[in-house]
């Protein structure tokens, strides 16, 4: 796994898993919204 110092990283993750999992969005809507690739909201899924 890929090193961060990003102190808002945890946060960003929880937006993304709200929208994920409470909203129903697809994961490439949330991946466009918090400016990540979808891989990245699937394994943050997965965790």
């Amino acid at each position: 796994m890929a090193y961060s110092i990003n102190p808002n990283l945890p946060r960003a993750r929880a937006f993304a898993l709200k929208l994920l999992i409470n909203e129903g969005q697809s994961l490439q809507v949330v991946a466009n919204r918090c400016g990540v690739h979808r891989s990245t909201i699937y394994r943050w899924k997965q965790k």
